[in-house]
């Protein structure tokens, strides 16, 4: 299967197409990923990156309201919040990260309105801010093909589904949002397969009618790269201070740092937010 299955969308913003389009690519799906970096399933995405065809496009791209856990989004902060956000790059290591943003917070009143008010914009109606928590802020390795470890092991796990919470895999489209802001000095990626889990269980289950919804998600995802591996995974670049909210429980993806020379910094937090909604 090497064409795209209509199912995850990517909300378009209010500026249209173009915005989008330009730092978006497909590629011709996975390889093993064959490295001591990595765990032995892991599978990474083949560089063979290009941009979206028309029929592509219609099949990723929505401009209407979604169900929150079949949507990614994209947007950019305004320019009084980057403006704060560059106090970032005065950290040299990852602990500076948690410093800098206590100070922010306590001492820069425009950080702190600013950041309230623009993740409270994005939350679902009849959330708040108290339902919000910051995952993490993390610096990562430039040049990875992806970036996403074990934080027992430091070994990576490729492309892979988020375990924020135990839930059932049919219940992980109920499971919170993950919004991540690039405070890096250069862009980063997002890549993602786009289907939801329970069409990945479907898809796997017409090859291994054996499995059932107790499957756990790395042996399901390793299953459908193993069936599918030629299915495409879609790549985002993600310039400075740009955010991206994605249902991260409920889809394969991960980051990529290749070819940046700076470390890698995110702010990331989960929450339960309207990402069918956002511009």
């Amino acid at each position: 299967m090497d064409k795209l299955i209509a199912d995850i969308k990517i909300k378009l913003p209010v500026n249209g197409r173009e915005v989008i389009l330009q730092n978006l690519e497909i590629n011709s799906g996975v390889a093993l990923a064959n490295s001591e970096l990595y765990y032995d399933y892991a599978v990474i995405p083949k560089t063979n990156w290009r941009p979206l065809s028309q029929q592509e496009q219609d099949i990723l791209f929505t401009e209407t309201l979604e169900v929150e856990s079949q949507v990614v989004s994209v947007l950019d902060l305004d320019d009084d919040l980057k403006e704060s956000f560059s106090n970032f790059d005065k950290a040299v290591e990852v602990e500076d990260l948690m410093v800098i943003y206590h100070q922010l917070l306590t001492e820069d009143e425009d950080f702190k309105y600013g950041i309230s008010s623009f993740l409270k914009d994005l939350l679902k109606p009849g959330e708040s801010l108290g339902t919000l928590s910051l995952l993490c802020l993390a610096q990562l390795d430039a040049n990875m093909d992806t970036v996403a470890f074990d934080n027992k092991t430091g070994i990576r796990f490729g492309l892979h589904f988020d375990r924020s919470s135990g839930a059932s895999l049919f219940e992980k489209k109920l499971n919170k949002s993950r919004i991540s802001i690039n405070l890096g000095q250069e862009h980063r990626y997002i890549m993602f397969i786009n289907l939801g889990i329970e069409k990945v269980f479907e898809l796997v289950k017409q090859h291994k009618p054996e499995i059932d919804e107790t499957i756990d998600e790395v042996d399901l995802a390793s299953h459908f790269f193993e069936l599918y591996p030629d299915y495409p995974v879609i790549r985002y670049r993600q310039e400075r201070f740009q955010c991206y909210v994605a249902p991260t429980d409920y889809i394969i993806h991960d980051g990529s740092t290749l070819n940046k020379t700076t470390k890698d910094r995110s702010m990331v937090y989960l929450g339960y937010f309207n990402t069918g909604g956002v511009n």
